[in-house]
C-alpha cells in the first residue's frame, strides 16, 4: 500500500480513518495545527503515522511530501464560525481547499478526497453549505482525480454525544412535515464515511457521493 496524506488526521473521523487504515497496510502523514496532541495513545508514535504539526494557511513545508503520495484526504472544516478569533468558513473550509488543490495541479495523478457536506439542517448556517459547495466547484473545475462525500452528520461511539443526537434526528427526519430540514443532516456512520475515504482515495475519476438516504434527500 501506498502512503496517504491526510489534513485534520487528528480529529474524530481523522484518526478513525488512520486507524482502519493502518489495518489495510497504509502509511500516512498527518497534517494539523494540533500535530498529534490530541490523538489516542495507541496513534500517537504508530510506525506508520507522521504525525506533521503545520497551519496550512501560514506554511507549505507539507507539500514536500506529494512526490511520495498516493492519495490526499481533506478533512479540514469548522461547523460554527467564532470570527473574533478568526475561525470562519472561509479560513476553515475554501481557503485550505484552495491550498491543496492549487498544489495537487502539479500532480494530477493523485486521488483527492474532498468532506463536504449534504446540508446543514435547522443548526448551521447557510455559509458553511455555501463554502463547502464554492470548495466543491473548484475542486471539479481544477482536479483530474477527486471524490466529493456528502454526509449528513457524522456518528460514532468515539463521540457519544453524536450517537444520542443522531438518534433524536433520527426521529425527527421521521416526522412527514414539509421541508424537514433534519433530513438533510440523516446520520452517516462514522464506519461508512471511512470505509469510502479509504476506498475512493485510491480510485481515479471523479465522484460526488451523497451520504443520506435516497428517499431524504431533495
Amino acid at each position: 500500500m501506498g502512503s496517504l496524506l491526510i489534513f485534520g488526521g487528528s480529529g474524530f473521523l481523522g484518526q478513525q480513518i488512520i486507524q482502519e487504515g493502518i489495518k489495510q497496510g497504509h502509511h500516512f502523514i498527518s497534517v494539523s495545527r494540533s500535530g498529534n496532541q490530541h490523538v489516542a495513545s495507541q496513534l500517537k508514535f504508530h510506525p506508520q503515522v507522521s504525525w506533521v504539526e503545520e497551519d496550512i494557511l501560514l506554511h507549505n513545508q507539507w507539500e514536500q511530501y506529494l512526490p511520495h503520495i498516493h492519495g490526499v484526504i481533506n478533512l479540514i472544516g469548522l461547523l460554527k464560525e467564532n470570527p473574533n478569533k478568526h475561525r470562519t468558513y472561509e479560513t476553515y473550509i475554501t481557503h485550505p481547499n484552495h491550498i491543496i488543490v492549487q498544489a495537487l495541479k502539479n500532480y494530477p495523478n493523485i486521488p483527492y478526497v474532498f468532506l463536504s457536506a449534504y446540508g446543514t439542517g435547522p443548526f448551521i448556517s447557510q455559509r458553511y453549505l455555501l463554502n463547502k459547495r464554492h470548495a466543491e466547484l473548484e475542486i471539479k473545475k481544477e482536479l483530474n482525480h477527486y471524490t466529493i462525500l456528502r454526509p449528513g452528520m457524522v456518528t460514532g461511539r468515539q463521540r457519544p454525544s453524536s450517537i444520542f443526537l443522531g438518534s433524536l434526528i433520527k426521529v425527527l427526519a421521521f416526522i412527514p412535515t414539509k421541508n424537514n430540514r433534519f433530513r438533510e443532516v440523516y446520520p452517516t456512520s462514522i464506519h461508512k464515511v471511512t470505509t469510502l475515504c479509504l476506498e475512493y482515495v485510491q480510485k481515479t475519476g471523479h465522484y460526488t457521493l451523497n451520504l443520506i438516504p435516497k428517499n431524504y434527500q431533495n
